[in-house]
């Protein structure tokens, strides 16, 4: 072995490898109860807006149908108003709509969903009325008279309606114990191990589609809590939200925004003391520091928002002007003045870009104790005085939490499959009577269905059988439900039974996924303290704490003292021609053993 030598260094480490430390700073029981307390409140909040906002009633055609002796304008100026009532209700939809039990519950596209005008709307529902007699497309371009309009219908049916596809719902209404998080990684992974008959492995790509997968369903688990941010701004600016879905989701937008800032900032806090010091704090003192600094936690990522909605204000009252003035709108505001809509929109556009910051904004706080005025500041600053290192250290977090949330998934699914399997090999349970069968399978009828944990559990059941059914996104689907006959022949104590170990297995399960939501504020947390050291050459270890509140020493500077002087010493008095001088002192070691013979003495007053 080499022999190390004084003074040697070890060599230097790239900052962003510090990124692999948030695994066993994420996973940390207060951090994922931290995460498990913000998805239920979440949930709370959305499904209580969807209640009271959503309308299962769509509009249809014979509310809007003006007579039939009305003039040809009247009618298509009625079939305007009924596609754009239907638009925004199949945004609504969208949003705030329940997931489908059952394959009755789906709402399908219509013709209205595709027709370009009320002509092509009355052929599609004509040639919908004979494909419902079993006629096939050769046929109905028999009967119609040859017309381009017709075959043009004809193909806009053909494809997209002949089936009609799911419409999308829930995507800001689904409990996190129902949402569509992709297929099971045990289930995976025995698909990836094992073959079917015809030598088929079971995985949920495609051949060579593995990185649409990864980016679809890992990375879309990993990067929920800023997509659950992002989606209501972006749905906010949809052309199709009228003034009635954008006020609920201004109401969803702070809901979510209240709820992240209070668990998010307690998350923050934890990560920030213990990435800076190496030190844990407690679950209490996380949660009493998010509480005095909620307001700022809360308001920082609201600025830019409000802002956004100035600006727009301005920009509606640009349009009211430029429209009710024809000849001084036509030539003075938007010939001339449009360089000032132009300035506008930049403004619009580097604070949405911007809002990409807004992981930074909660550890900003959480790290320096500050306000939201600093935190919104410094966000927006590294973010466009270094944004390749910004997105070159999530780049990095996200590839390595891909892999992180599906090893997590997987332990958590193999411990309830395990348990699951154990129990199941008591002999003489299971009955060929559903009345007196005693199958564990049953105790698992209220479990989440995320992730495909209720399909793991039951799929092996006699009594599971599978049925088609769509995701929230309207891609099909499938699931496992018990038998009609099965669920029928349940007695109240099974059922009572079965909610209990629901209970549990849900609480278990929002711990499983609440880690992908801690490693986010983990990794944001250290995504902040590389984003200082880098633009602001701040140390690593520099961290606030509050009067009063224990401050641990930090773990990577080793506290200096002075060294006491030695008894051993003597004092050598300089003096230059009778002129004082600044003293000066010399150590001088005596010899081993030798007594010391001349001992400092005081100078008289006055002569140095």
């Amino acid at each position: 072995m080499a022999e190390d030598h004084p003074g040697a260094t070890a060599a230097p480490t790239a900052s962003w490898t510090k990124l692999f430390t948030a695994f066993r700073i994420a996973l940390d029981i207060k951090k994922l109860l931290l995460a498990a307390g913000g998805l239920v409140a979440t949930a709370i909040g959305w499904l209580f807006f969807a209640w009271l906002f959503y309308s299962d009633k769509a509009p249809e055609w014979k509310n809007y149908a003006p007579a039939p002796d009305k003039l040809v304008e009247a009618r298509n100026e009625a079939f305007s108003s009924f596609q754009l009532a239907r638009k925004r209700w199949r945004l609504l939809h969208e949003l705030a709509g329940p997931v489908p039990e059952k394959a009755a519950d789906i709402r399908r596209f219509e013709a209205i969903d595709f027709a370009n005008n009320l002509a092509q709307f009355e052929l599609l529902n004509t040639i919908a009325e004979l494909r419902g007699k079993g006629k096939t497309f050769d046929q109905i371009r028999a009967e119609l008279p040859p017309d381009p309009e017709n075959e043009n219908a004809l193909l806009v049916f053909q494809k997209n309606l002949d089936p009609p596809a799911a419409l999308p719902t829930a995507r800001l209404r689904s409990s996190p114990l129902a949402e569509d998080r992709g297929p099971n990684p045990y289930l995976l992974a025995e698909g990836l191990l094992r073959k079917d008959a015809e030598g088929h492995r079971s995985v949920p790509w495609a051949r060579g589609e593995f990185l649409s997968w990864l980016w679809h369903d890992q990375l879309r688990v990993l990067s929920e809590p800023l997509a659950k941010f992002l989606a209501p701004i972006v749905y906010f600016f949809n052309s199709s939200a009228g003034p009635f879905i954008r006020f609920y989701l201004i109401l969803v937008i702070l809901w979510t925004l209240a709820v992240w800032g209070f668990f998010g900032g307690a998350i923050c806090r934890i990560a920030a003391v213990q990435i800076a010091r190496n030190e844990k704090i407690s679950l209490r003192e996380a949660v009493t520091f998010a509480k005095e600094k909620f307001l700022n936690l809360f308001t920082a990522p609201l600025f830019p928002l409000i802002f956004l909605g100035i600006l727009t204000l301005i920009l509606i009252f640009f349009g009211l002007l430029e429209g009710f003035l024809p000849v001084f709108g036509d030539i003075i505001l938007a010939g001339l003045l449009w360089p000032v809509v132009i300035v506008i929109g930049l403004i619009m556009a580097v604070v949405v870009v911007g809002l990409v910051g807004w992981p930074l904004m909660n550890p900003t706080i959480a790290a320096e104790g500050s306000d939201n005025f600093d935190a919104l500041s410094r966000s927006y600053s590294y973010i466009y005085q270094a944004f390749w290192h910004y997105l070159g250290y999530w780049a990095v977090a996200l590839a390595y939490g891909a892999v992180l949330v599906f090893f997590v998934g997987f332990m958590g699914s193999l411990v309830i499959y395990l348990g699951d399997w154990g129990l199941r090999l008591a002999p003489g349970l299971q009955s060929s009577n559903p009345a007196s069968d005693r199958d564990p399978a049953y105790l698992f009828y209220y479990t989440p269905t995320s992730f495909g944990w209720r399909n793991l559990l039951i799929k092996d059941s006699p009594y599971a059988e599978k049925l088609d059914t769509v995701t929230s996104s309207g891609a099909p689907s499938e699931t496992y439900e018990f038998t009609k006959d099965f669920a029928n022949n349940m007695k109240w104590y099974n059922s009572f039974g079965a909610l209990l170990v629901g209970i549990w297995v849900g609480l278990f399960f929002l711990l499983i996924v609440g880690f992908g939501y801690s490693y986010f504020w983990t990794a944001s947390t250290l995504i902040y303290f590389l984003m200082r050291k880098h633009v602001d050459d701040t140390e690593m270890d520099e961290v606030y704490f509050e009067e009063g509140e224990t401050e641990p020493p930090p773990s990577s500077v080793v506290a200096t003292q002075t060294p006491a002087a030695k008894p051993n010493t003597v004092s050598l008095n300089v003096v230059d021609g009778g002129n004082p001088a600044p003293q000066a002192t010399a150590a001088v070691a005596p010899q081993s053993g030798a007594p010391d013979m001349n001992p400092p003495s005081t100078p008289p007053p006055g002569n140095p």
